[in-house]
């Protein structure tokens, strides 16, 4: 009689790499115009009338480099008991494909947080997700930060090269981390302005120079300059206001104004816990000394003076006018007291000095 059409088509198969070869022993079977039917990896279908197809199916895929692999029908017997009863049908063969696609690997840069001290820091770690079997990937993992401002700093994969296994067998999508950094406990830090007096000299004074502490270290003095840099780098640049000229100010304030901890421009002050103490800024008085001089007269009956003196230890201008009481008459008196016995300023403020007086001595000698 007339053969049947049936058509047998290999299936179609595609797997996520997973490093195992893979075939499909499967197949669809048509038999004239009627619905597909899908015959198992045992590849036998019978027949209503009792023939039994049997199918044979070779293919075989490991990795996505081979591309499309042909599914490909290898023998195929119509078999009735022992009979081989195959003129019955015209039969029509289709191979199918088998195919490997890549697997998705995920290489995850580490998160990290530090605690400032001055320096940049890195965490080139990662992981990977997804490999199969003995795979390897190294990947190189970019970021840094150094000051807590600058959190969060991205700590991005930037590259990978598989050391074991076909790159082609896999996806590979980068997942960043994060770089943080916080102060952590604050440095207790003690400035404290310098306490300076000075002999009045008719100058304005200031005094820049302070004492640093940290923590309970030993005090630590600083310059006029007002720099001190930490051993991690960090920069303190401290300004002092203050100036004193005459006794009368007092004590002035020697005031911190300014205070500002730096590292290349960056304002790192948050790990700090700072304490400010003003200092104290006076002017003592000079001594001055009056000095009244001394005088010899020769007797002539008549009562004798000298109101000559001199004045040492006075600033710039300033001027005092002093007292002298003293007088001789007769040789027997000698020697006579010259005193200084008041002053007044002149110029200047008496309260810038601290004045001495000096006697002299009056004699006389017989004519």
């Amino acid at each position: 009689g007339t053969a049947q059409a049936i058509t047998v088509t290999a299936d179609d198969k595609s797997w996520p790499y997973d490093g195992s070869a893979h075939s499909q022993d499967s197949y669809t079977l048509k038999i004239g115009n009627g619905d597909p039917i899908s015959v198992g990896a045992d590849g036998i279908h019978t027949f209503a009338n009792g023939d039994v197809l049997a199918v044979e199916i070779t293919g075989s895929v490991t990795n996505v480099a081979e591309g499309t692999v042909a599914n490909t029908i290898s023998s195929l017997t119509i078999t009735n008991g022992t009979v081989d009863v195959s003129g019955a049908y015209a039969v029509t063969r289709n191979n199918g494909t088998l195919k490997i696609n890549p697997k998705t690997v995920t290489i995850k840069a580490a998160d990290d947080d530090f605690t400032y001290d001055g320096s940049a820091h890195s965490n080139a770690t990662y992981t990977v997700t997804g490999l199969v079997g003995g795979d390897a990937i190294t990947a190189t993992v970019a970021g840094s930060i150094t000051y807590p401002s600058q959190s969060p700093v991205r700590n991005e994969v930037t590259g990978h090269i598989f050391t074991a296994g076909s790159a082609d067998n896999y996806t590979v999508s980068y997942t960043d981390g994060q770089l943080t950094m916080t102060y952590g406990t604050a440095q207790a830090t003690t400035v404290t302005a310098d306490d300076k007096s000075w002999t009045y000299d008719g100058s304005a004074h200031s005094q820049d120079s302070y004492t640093l502490k940290i923590g309970n270290g030993d005090p630590i003095p600083v310059s006029a300059a007002g720099v001190y840099t930490f051993a991690n780098g960090d920069v303190l640049t401290v300004e002092i206001t203050g100036s004193v000229t005459n006794v009368a100010d007092g004590e002035i304030a020697n005031a911190i104004t300014s205070l500002t901890i730096t590292n290349q421009g960056e304002d790192v002050s948050g790990a700090y816990s700072i304490t400010r103490n003003n200092g104290t800024l006076k002017i003592n008085p000079k001594a001055v000394t009056i000095t009244a001089k001394n005088k010899e007269f020769e007797y002539d009956g008549q009562p004798h003076s000298y109101s000559s003196y001199s004045v040492d230890g006075l600033v710039g201008d300033d001027e005092v006018n002093a007292t002298i009481t003293g007088s001789i008459t007769y040789p027997s008196e000698s020697p006579v007291a010259n005193q200084v016995t008041a002053h007044t300023f002149v110029k200047g403020a008496a309260s810038n000095y601290a004045v001495g007086y000096v006697h002299g001595t009056l004699t006389m000698v017989p004519s």
